[in-house]
């Protein structure tokens, strides 16, 4: 538990840095499913929050990852298919914002997950608080499914 929180602000911050330099976004969030068809802008969000630093870039999205939930803030700026501005908003869900809440039932959870463990398992063992912060969740799930598979095996 002690290494789980204190090494968690590294590692997220590690994965919001790859985030920002990455395509996830527009393949977690397709633009062409919110009729922008063509090339479109990433911007930050456009309201003050805690979650997105004052010196941020133009460009830059917040990620949050929960237990069961990714959450991002940012917006997309394209033309339509009408070829007319339009700007999409990710974040809390309201009348004029798109949800940017990815929970299991949405592929985009699914595809943050693999991204996530791709990015961190290269780096595994070159940085080491991503080793000391998964290790024992490793271990302890890897313990569980053996402990599991061995009572298992003992009922038969």
């Amino acid at each position: 538990m002690l290494a789980r929180q204190s090494n968690k602000p590294a590692v997220d911050q590690m994965l919001v840095e790859k985030v920002n330099s990455s395509k996830l976004i527009l393949a977690v969030f397709p633009p062409k499913s919110y009729k922008l068809p063509g090339a479109v802008d990433i911007h930050k969000w456009s309201w003050s929050h805690e979650s997105i630093p004052q010196t941020a870039p133009h460009d830059y999205v917040s990620y949050k990852r929960e237990r069961f939930k990714h959450r991002f803030m940012f917006y997309y700026y394209g033309n339509d298919t009408n070829d007319e501005a339009l700007c999409v908003h990710f974040g809390p869900v309201a009348s004029n914002i798109k949800d940017g809440d990815l929970t299991p039932s949405n592929t985009g959870y699914w595809q943050c997950i693999w991204f996530k463990t791709r990015f961190l398992a290269l780096r595994i063992f070159d940085t080491p608080i991503i080793g000391f912060h998964y290790f024992p969740h490793i271990f302890a799930w890897v313990t569980f499914v053996y402990m599991c598979i061995w009572g298992f095996g003992q009922m038969i």
